[in-house]
Parts: structure tokens; C-alpha cells; sequence
């Protein structure tokens, strides 16, 4: 399996160094050493998208970036990332992402999490564990939970805070992590509060933070790799299980669970 998925990530990077080129199928099957049969089959089952739907949607993730972050036409845009002319470059976007490319541009509303990021292969080992592929969907009441917030400036804060609540308040029967997303997120931060359940009456530690956690269905991804391999569970959830699953989650916050003896629980709430 690591020799297949080590194959597969060459491939990956293939199309990575290729995106603004010509590229196809057969040319990815190529780099990975691969007959054209058995490579649509394996990339199939390891990234959870066909070739040709990973290689578009890399494309148009990277056209979204740049409708942005530049002033360039859409004409050009479309032509660079090797699409055939800018009213099939419009109806593929629209698919992928709801809205026109002028209207995306003009909305500036452009939310990373909902982007195809590049497949690696720390990736396709996550995947490979399959826990998380099946998520399970569950209706959830209203919680009020408290804690300690912070703003996210770097990756291993989210690990530190959660292992310094747990070492406070050892005998909850559960720890909660929720990634908090404001509409301006992408330019000054999200929050992360590491929390407890704890009901309106009790009284909270002075340096708590106070939230109430909405009710309604969630879906829960089992992650059971390490701890710093979570943003890749929720790559996979964001980008690969919500669009085909013809659902969509709150963008506001996504949820994490923790208890004892048992893996972390990824959950979004279900619009």
C-alpha cells in the first residue's frame, strides 16, 4: 500500500507542477508509473475523486484564489488554467462553488476550507486509515459549554490548549474543541475555544469563556490518526464528503470531540 500511495503522490505533485499546462489522465497515469486502468482505479479509491474531477477542481480552486487575490480578466484566467473558453470555465465554477466567476469576484468571499487543497501524501495515508470516509450523522441538542478561547496564529496551539483543559478539569466526561470562523477569518483569524460541558447554572472559572453550542444534525468524521493530522480529516470533510454528499454545514464553526478511550470526533452542523 505505501509503494501505491507513494506512486500516487508523484502523480499529485505531477499535477501540481502541470496545472497551468496541458495535462491528461494518461500523462497523470504516466507519472505514476501506472496503465491507464489500474491508475483511474487506485487514485479513484485512495483520494476519493476521479483523476479528471481532481485535476478540474484543483483547477478551478486555483482560479477562485485568484479571482481575488488579482485584477486579471476571467478570460484569462480561464485560458491559463487550460480551459477550452470562458462559458465552459463559468458552468464547471458555478457547479463547484454555486456562483458565476464575476459574481464570486465581486462577492469577495473566498473561504479556503471549501477550496481543493493540493493532495499529498500525508493525505492519502490519512485516507487510507478509511475510519472517517463513512461519517455518521446524528441530531444533537443545544450545549452550553465554557472554556478557554484563543485566537489562531499557528498549528499547534489547538493540541496545547485541549492537553491544558484536560489537565484542568481531568474528570469531564467529554473535552470539545470549536474552530470558530467569523466572516472576516481569512484576514484576521479564526478562534479556537477548548471546552466543557457546563450548564447555564453552574458557575464557570473567571477565566472561562461561555458559549452555546447550536442543536440540529451534525455529521461526525472519526479521526484516529495523531492529533496534528486533523486538518487533513477536515480537508477531506469540507472538500471531498459535503460535495458529494449534496449537503450543506454551517460555515461559522466546525466541532471537535474528545473522550476518553475513544477517537477524536470531527462534527459540522448540517444546514
Amino acid at each position: 500500500m505505501s509503494d501505491a500511495l507513494t506512486a500516487l503522490a508523484a502523480s499529485l505533485a505531477c499535477v501540481e507542477a502541470r496545472l497551468r499546462e496541458p495535462i491528461s489522465v494518461a500523462d497523470m497515469a504516466a507519472a505514476a508509473g501506472y496503465s491507464l486502468f489500474h491508475f483511474e482505479r487506485t487514485f479513484n479509491k485512495a483520494v476519493h475523486h476521479t483523476p479528471y474531477d481532481y485535476l478540474i477542481r484543483r483547477r478551478l480552486s486555483a482560479s477562485a484564489a485568484e479571482l481575488i487575490h488579482s485584477e486579471r480578466r476571467i478570460t484569462e484566467i480561464a485560458a491559463d488554467l487550460q480551459f477550452q473558453n470562458t462559458e465552459t470555465y463559468s458552468r464547471a465554477f458555478k457547479r463547484m462553488f454555486g456562483t458565476q466567476p464575476s459574481q464570486f469576484r465581486a462577492d469577495k468571499n473566498l473561504d479556503p476550507r471549501f477550496l481543493l487543497a493540493p493532495r499529498s501524501l500525508a493525505h492519502l495515508q490519512n485516507n487510507a486509515l478509511g475510519d472517517f470516509l463513512h461519517p455518521d450523522s446524528t441530531l444533537c441538542p443545544e450545549r452550553s459549554l465554557a472554556g478557554w478561547m484563543i485566537r489562531l496564529t499557528g498549528p499547534d496551539q489547538t493540541h496545547e490548549l485541549l492537553a491544558a483543559l484536560r489537565k484542568a478539569v481531568p474528570n469531564a466526561p467529554a473535552w470539545y474543541g470549536v474552530s470558530l470562523y467569523p466572516a472576516d477569518w481569512t484576514k484576521n483569524g479564526a478562534f479556537y475555544l477548548a471546552a466543557v460541558e457546563l450548564s447555564a447554572s453552574e458557575t464557570a472559572p473567571p477565566t472561562f469563556v461561555r458559549y452555546t453550542l447550536p442543536g440540529g444534525m451534525y455529521v461526525a468524521f472519526s479521526h484516529t490518526s495523531a492529533p496534528a493530522a486533523l486538518p487533513l480529516t477536515r480537508d477531506y470533510a469540507y472538500q471531498t464528503w459535503l460535495p458529494r454528499s449534496a449537503q450543506s454545514a454551517e460555515s461559522h464553526f466546525d466541532l471537535e470531540i474528545y473522550q476518553l478511550a475513544q477517537p477524536c470526533q470531527l462534527a459540522l452542523k448540517l444546514d
